[in-house]
């Protein structure tokens, strides 16, 4: 765990840097085509995962060590052929659109999106395996290395050629990530003796579970969309990416922590332990983790008047409302990552996809109101009430994991931080 918190550490200060240099050097127009390239390879990339690393800590952990490279190789198989068929349509759509809306859509921004997409989705492959196999090291400083590619090469690429240049800085964040995951598992998997029958289920497992991530990363991210379909500028759009992408920051560090739990909870459930004597764990992470974001949530907020225009630019100033907004979902992060960790456990993720399609549907009711009228902040109104609904649909599905103290907590968390905000002036 001391690994995976050093590795969650400097992710959250590579996160910062990607939030707080970029949009400083590029200004609020071109970070807003950037932050909108960026949400497509996250969310893509994300919504494609089919289980991700859940899905391979959850399968792999549960065999023996001499079968398990035959296991994750299995996997991998079967992943890469569920992802391939999942990006053919995406990249044909990119290319109908480059064609019939050439205007609204370059061609040159156009490759430059796919190809990141295609890498990050390949990169992320490895890491979950490499995870399952053990590599809990390397998983937890993945995002901490690929942000600060990602800031060097963005910053790079638009002091080279604008905003084109920029964007390609997404295809070298991705494609470093690639070389090292790959090199983390090429060994165990050539290593690893004959095929393995994969467990029945795993198939319905695997994309029930992806089904729940896609609607979690959409109700993360599609804020940043409706805000570029429903506000008419570029300007709120880049606000909508800031605000939201600085609460995204500590929300990812948090559920990356339970992720690197996972494989040594699967073990535990495997020497006969059931999966609810185990969740005593993730509520133990879960108050240390709520602790900690919370207090990162109320920090922000206190200091966003001065934080914003003299970190991110004179330009941010007017960001305060959406940021503040979107640091009151950061105590929520505890509660929706052990809704996730349950549903692996407890092979339940059509409970899961259930909660997190619920606060979806809020998301886009909520912005549908009120980003017309408010912009970024309506985009960021329309994150929390999402998350609100789906961590308290999450509570009715695992109330066992969560627990009445924990969700309570969380609750009165965020709504602390959204009076904190009102203090001071930030709402």
């Amino acid at each position: 765990m001391t690994g995976a918190l050093a590795g969650k550490a400097l992710e959250l200060a590579a996160q910062m840097l990607l939030v707080a240099a970029v949009p400083r050097v590029l200004g609020p127009s071109d970070y807003g085509v950037f932050a909108l390239a960026l949400a497509i390879v996250t969310v893509g990339s994300l919504s494609m995962s089919l289980g991700g690393p859940t899905l391979m800590s959850r399968f792999v952990p549960a065999v023996g060590l001499s079968e398990r490279g035959a296991v994750a190789r299995s996997l991998l198989l079967r992943l890469a052929r569920w992802r391939a068929l999942a990006l053919g349509p995406v990249l044909v759509a990119a290319a109908v659109l480059v064609v019939a809306a050439p205007s609204a859509v370059p061609a040159e921004l156009a490759f430059l999106v796919a190809a990141a997409l295609v890498l990050d989705v390949a990169a992320s492959l490895a890491f979950q395996t490499a995870l399952a196999l053990g590599r809990t090291t390397a998983w937890s400083f993945r995002w901490a290395a690929q942000n600060t590619t990602l800031v060097i090469a963005a910053l790079g690429g638009y002091a080279l050629a604008g905003v084109d240049g920029a964007v390609a800085g997404l295809v070298v964040g991705s494609g470093v990530p690639l070389v090292w995951g790959y090199a983390l598992i090429r060994r165990p998997l050539a290593q690893a003796e004959g095929g393995f029958a994969l467990p029945p289920g795993i198939t319905r497992f695997g994309v029930l579970h992806s089904l729940g991530q896609a609607f979690n990363q959409l109700t993360n991210r599609g804020a940043i969309v409706s805000v570029a379909l429903l506000a008419g500028s570029s300007v709120q759009t880049g606000f909508s990416a800031l605000a939201i992408g600085i609460a995204l920051a500590g929300t990812y560090a948090v559920w990356q922590l339970f992720t690197v739990q996972l494989p040594g909870l699967v073990e535990a459930t495997r020497d006969e332990t059931g999966p609810s004597q185990v969740e005593w764990s993730l509520r133990r992470l879960g108050t240390l983790s709520l602790a900690g974001a919370l207090a990162l949530a109320i920090a922000g907020v206190s200091t966003l008047q001065w934080t914003l225009p003299a970190v991110f630019g004179e330009d941010f100033a007017g960001a305060e409302a959406a940021a503040a907004l979107a640091l009151a979902t950061l105590p929520l992060a505890p509660a929706t990552a052990i809704a996730t960790q349950a549903a692996a456990l407890r092979l339940l993720p059509g409970l899961r996809a259930w909660s997190t399609g619920a606060g979806l549907v809020a998301l886009v009711v909520t912005a549908g109101l009120a980003v017309p009228d408010h912009g970024a902040a309506g985009g960021s109104l329309a994150l929390l009430v999402g998350t609100w609904v789906g961590v308290a649909t999450s509570a009715f599905a695992f109330p066992s994991a969560l627990g009445g103290r924990l969700l309570a907590a969380s609750l009165g968390g965020s709504v602390l931080v959204l009076l904190v905000a009102l203090a001071v002036g930030a709402l």
